[in-house]
């Protein structure tokens, strides 16, 4: 049986082979792939994943709304950062990894990994009460991890011996429940806030709405006694005089951990030990070495020439580069279209036969010849060539009208015999799926149109009315990126036409989008930052801010090996490297070809197993072509 997690549905089961709820209509899988199987709580479902035999159960979990309507915005956006933090957080051992982040129907939802064990309540049950040296070796597993979520800004909030188990044949205890997990910030810390938790075990801050890092440390104390004395919280403590009593129940406990715990269980904060790295000295635990490591020193870039650079036509406004045959295409302010040899910068360029008048975005399909022009009256053009000739029979379709303002971007859709971050076309290959594209406009909106007829397929809305100035399509052809003047990026299926998730944190507009992976999206804004994130969840990989260049990036470009090239406002080029590890990268090479911004980066078609070329483009009509260096790695500085 399959599940429908929309709350407001009466009928929620459903045969296993429905795609769609026979009681609401909603979709009942997340994503395509993840569908609940079996309610484990009000909220949380066991579910699993469609998409793979091997280990296939899953944990959803619906956070709740429980704000008023017109706060439900700034919390979603709360929420989605909580949810990235968690991401980077979560990579650890004894923490179930976050598979996914959706929003569906007006709702929020997180996928994780569903970790099977005995809980630290069952094994209360089981065995009885814990010995002392029994509790010590659980703080001396938990404490590293617990740690470990500190150390990224995360409080668990909910740590109780529920949340507490032991993986079959792992000597290790697991720390579960992220989904209560909220992320501090200096202006977050301390602050009032919504009340998660179980009362038993929660801190007196904790249930004002006031979590601290101390409230997990109080958390994880009183889950200690519970097993250590058999007694449930509230029987321990004494509300009158605020004060626990469970010492005469274990006289056996050695004095220095029994301080321990009772300094973790203090109701008054300024009493309590107030830090993970006091409590690992307590107990004679180093700090991992991690935390302990030098940042690493800068690296100083390469030098780095273009292999032919030459100042062409003019003033561009941009430009794209047609499969068949192998040519760029250049559009002027103007409006008027220019035909570039990529090969031979020096030949002068070619101008198109005749073009749609108030041009403002241009694309080429990746394999076929065919072309699609934007206007700024938000009009859409096609034009199909045959065989090699860029004289006519080339010949414009349309105009076929939707948007109300102008064209912003345009991208195609169609399947492709390579991935989308790969340099190489294959000028032979045929889609497997009908030809369209993708418009977006300063309308806010974004158009899915059929190439062959020019009819529209679908509108979305969800970028409200900010202008959207960034398309990528992700290697996998199935998920499209768009990026907005508001600085959030909005990942699509092309599937179902559904947005799947929001990734927020640019504080600048969004100027240019590019994939490193299926599972990986790359954002620059007008706040001078570059964010290599995780699409299925947000989840930061590394952020660089004003480092290799000081002005925003206008352009980026993916190449096969994980690198990225990236065009500044400025005129600048930089390199960076596919390890996304660590947020204070530089790049390893950059170079200046043009005073004036970069306004395209184009993959030029090569053998396989050839080094990527690409041409870039500036916008006062610089052409230079290039190859990256050899070397992945600048000398230190």
């Amino acid at each position: 049986m399959s599940h429908c997690v929309n709350p407001d549905c009466s009928r929620p089961q459903n045969p296993e082979s429905h795609r769609f709820c026979h009681g609401c209509g909603s979709r009942l899988r997340l994503g395509e792939r993840y569908e609940a199987v079996q309610v484990l709580g009000v909220h949380t479902w066991l579910g699993r994943d469609r998409n793979t035999l091997v280990k296939p159960q899953c944990l959803i979990q619906r956070f709740p709304r429980q704000e008023p309507q017109q706060d439900r915005a700034i919390a979603a956006d709360r929420l989605r950062r909580d949810i990235a933090r968690l991401d980077e957080a979560s990579q650890h051992p004894q923490l179930p990894q976050l598979l996914g982040y959706f929003e569906q129907g007006g709702h929020q939802y997180l996928v994780q990994d569903y970790v099977v064990g005995e809980k630290l309540d069952q094994r209360l049950q089981a065995w009885g009460t814990f010995e002392p040296e029994a509790i010590r070796r659980l703080l001396v597993d938990l404490l590293p991890v617990l740690h470990h979520l500190h150390h990224h800004g995360i409080i668990h909030r909910d740590i109780k011996p529920q949340n507490l188990l032991q993986p079959p044949g792992d000597p290790h205890w697991w720390l579960v429940g992220l989904g209560s997990a909220k992320a501090l910030t200096k202006t977050r810390l301390a602050q009032p806030g919504t009340l998660i938790g179980s009362a038993e075990y929660a801190a007196p801050e904790q249930l004002r709405g006031e979590a601290t890092y101390a409230s997990d440390l109080y958390s994880l104390g009183v889950s200690c006694l519970h097993v250590l004395t058999g007694l449930r919280p509230f029987e321990l403590f004494d509300g009158v005089n605020g004060c626990w009593y469970w010492r005469s129940l274990v006289p056996e406990m050695p004095p220095a951990l029994a301080t321990l715990i009772d300094r973790m269980v203090q109701p008054n904060l300024c009493d309590r030990v107030s830090s993970t790295e006091d409590l690992m000295a307590m107990l004679g635990l180093p700090l991992p070495e991690t935390v302990l490591q030098a940042p690493l020193p800068p690296l100083r870039p390469l030098p780095w020439q273009p292999q032919s650079q030459h100042q062409g036509i003019g003033p561009l406004l941009a430009a794209t580069v047609l499969a068949r045959p192998a040519l760029v295409l250049l559009l002027t302010p103007t409006g008027d279209l220019h035909l570039q040899s990529p090969t031979n910068l020096t030949t002068p360029p070619l101008p198109w036969p005749d073009s749609p008048p108030q041009a403002s975005a241009i694309a080429a399909h990746p394999q076929l010849p065919v072309l699609a022009l934007g206007t700024r009256r938000g009009e859409l053009w096609l034009a199909r060539g045959e065989g090699a000739e860029i004289t006519p029979p080339w010949r414009w379709q349309g105009p076929f009208l939707g948007h109300r303002g102008g064209i912003t971007q345009i991208c195609f859709t169609a399947a492709r015999s390579t991935p989308a971050r790969s340099t190489a076309a294959a000028s032979s290959a045929t889609p497997t799926a009908a030809l369209d594209l993708i418009t977006a406009g300063e309308d806010g909106t974004l158009r899915r149109w059929d190439g062959q007829t020019g009819a529209l397929r679908a509108t979305w809305h969800d970028h409200g009315p900010h202008p959207v100035q960034a398309l990528a399509l992700g290697g996998d052809g199935q998920t499209l990126a768009s990026g907005d003047r508001a600085g959030r990026v909005k990942l699509w299926s092309l599937n179902t036409g559904l947005c799947l998730r929001t990734l927020t944190g640019h504080t600048g507009a969004i100027s240019a989008l590019a994939w490193s992976s299926e599972n990986t999206v790359i954002s620059a804004g007008w706040d001078v930052c570059l964010w290599w994130r995780r699409a299925a969840t947000g989840g930061s990989q590394q952020r660089v801010t004003a480092a290799g260049f000081m002005l925003p990036v206008r352009s980026l470009l993916s190449l096969p090996d994980q690198r990225v090239v990236s065009g500044s406002q400025d005129g600048h080029l930089q390199l960076w490297s596919g390890n996304t590890s660590g947020n204070t990268s530089t790049a390893i090479a950059q170079a200046q070809p043009s005073a004036s911004p970069i306004l395209a980066l184009l993959p030029l078609p090569g053998a396989a197993g050839t080094p990527a070329q690409w041409v870039s483009v500036s916008q006062s009509g610089t052409l230079a072509q290039w190859v990256a260096p050899d070397s992945a790695e600048g000398s230190a500085g």
